[in-house]
This record gives structure tokens, sequence and C-alpha cells, in this order.
């Protein structure tokens, strides 16, 4: 797990090693040439199904809760998950049971572009299912089935807090128009304990973070040390009923008040959500800020 989130950072010790060592430039070279190689396959079952999923969900304690029944069959949802965090590790773990709590249904996701130009970080990524976060890649995807995406994105990363939950929503509507062009109803989701996991400094460095849409920082975990294993706090994802749409196309004089109504009832349905699942998680004096 350390590996993982602090990648980024071994590369670039790797870089200033190269220019030191032959060894060091030999494996930075044999690394970076696996970007070369395609991010296939999108959703490989085997590595879902990796021990190490297991293992991560035993260590947070992680459990589902659904707020309603819905249908699978023959439907697509867009999937707003919430909050990023400095990582959005529970999102991340909650892919790996998508077979065993939606047998059968097919979900895929999208994730910041500049994760697919690194190393190793390209194929995790392909390998759960997810594409980089374009207009493009996002309609193809929904073709295929349902799609998850953390709106919040780098710009959470800033805005965890100690006493309150803190999310961007409401400037966060490209993903709605998305959905409804495609006619693909929207479903809240509020992943209690992720904000928690880490923190992230320093944040002075947040505008050109947002600037390069790249994260920017030190993550910090246990014991306060950097690239730590995340603090063990019990990981709960709620799943709301979802928000009915109708399939509008762009041009339709009506799509502007479609995607502000269907934005609207996205708002308060995950505040909603959030109200009503924080005393089972132990949450009831944290308040949710919507952004």
């Amino acid at each position: 797990m350390a590996l993982y989130l602090g990648w980024i950072h071994v590369l670039i010790l790797l870089t200033v090693a190269s220019l030191l060592s032959r060894t060091a430039l030999i494996v930075l070279i044999g690394i970076w040439a696996t970007v070369l190689l395609p991010a296939e396959p999108l959703m490989w079952g085997r590595f879902l199904s990796n021990p190490v999923w297991k293992a991560w969900r035993r260590y947070f304690r992680f459990s589902i809760v659904f707020d309603a029944n819905f249908p699978l069959a023959h439907k697509k949802y867009v999937i707003a998950e919430y909050p990023h965090g400095v990582f959005p590790l529970s999102q991340l773990i909650a892919v790996s049971l998508t077979d065993t709590v939606w047998p059968g249904h097919h979900t895929y996701s999208l994730g910041a572009d500049s994760l697919f130009h690194v190393p190793m970080w390209r194929h995790v990524m392909s390998w759960i299912g997810a594409r980089p976060a374009t207009a493009t890649n996002f309609k193809q995807l929904l073709k295929k089935g349902s799609v998850g995406l953390v709106p919040g994105g780098i710009a959470e990363m800033f805005m965890v807090e100690k006493d309150r939950e803190v999310i961007k929503l409401l400037d966060r509507k490209g993903f709605v128009r998305i959905a409804i062009e495609e006619g693909a109803d929207l479903l809240p989701c509020y992943h209690f304990g992720n904000s928690q996991l880490f923190q992230w400094k320093p944040k002075s460095w947040e505008k050109l973070a947002r600037r390069h849409r790249v994260a920017l920082g030190f993550m910090f975990g246990r014991w306060g040390l950097p690239f730590a294993l995340p603090w063990r706090i019990p990981l709960m994802m709620a799943v709301g009923a979802p928000i009915l749409v109708k399939q509008t196309s762009a041009s339709d004089p009506g799509f502007a008040a479609a995607v502000d109504e269907a934005h609207g009832k996205l708002v308060a349905a995950t505040q909603q959500l959030y109200d009503k699942y924080k005393g089972v998680f132990g949450w009831q004096d944290r308040p949710l800020l919507i952004k």
C-alpha cells in the first residue's frame, strides 16, 4: 500500500539517483518503458480477486449499506462518490466488491488523466476498470455499464478538516450533463471515514496542484509519517436511492434546466444520505459542508 501511494516519490528518488548511478538509470528507463505497453485489460477479474484486497477490507472493517433497493438489469448509473479526501482509498476498495455486490452489473470508473501517464499507476487504474476522465471516455464507458467517479477530485485533497466533512459539489455539473445526455440515473454515494485516513501537506500548493491536475505535496499517515499506512479507521460506503433523469440532448432548449434540477436533487440527496448514516457510523456530531 505504501509503495503504491508513494510511487511518484519513488520515481523522483530514482531520477535523482540515476544522475549518480548507472544501475538506477537502467531501472528507471525500464520502469518508464512500461508506459509504452497497452493499459489493458480493462477491469481484470483476477487482479480484483487478489487476496490483498481482502486484507485491505479487513484492515478497515469495510462495510456497505444501501438506502434503497434499485434495479440493475438493463440500467446504467453515474455514481457520484464522496469524499475524495487525500486519497479515495475507500472507493478503490469498493471496486473489489463490485461483482459480489452487483453480480453481472459492470461498473467502471474515471480517474485524473495524469494518473495514466505514470508507470504502474496507469496499469493498476485500467485493471480496476478506470479510464482518464474525459467526456469521450465517460460516454464510452456508459455504453458498457455504470460509471463511478469522485467529482471533488484534487480540490478535496486540500479540504480535509478535523471537525467536519467538506466536499466540493455545488460547482460540479459536468458529470450531471453527461448523465442526462446519456440517460443514466444519478446515484449518490458517501464513503464514511475516507477523509480521515491521511493528512496532506502543504496546503499552500493547492493552486498549483489544481492548475496542473496533479497531486502536489506529501501524504502523512499513521504515526505522522509520510507515506505510512493510513490510520486504521473503519470505512463505510453508504449508497443512496437513484435520482431518475430523463435523457435529453444537449441541443434541447430545456437541457440546462434539466441539468440544474438533477444537480440540485443530487446535492440534497447527498446531504440527506450523510445525515441519515452519520450516526450509524458514529459521526453524529460531525457536520457536512457542501461547497
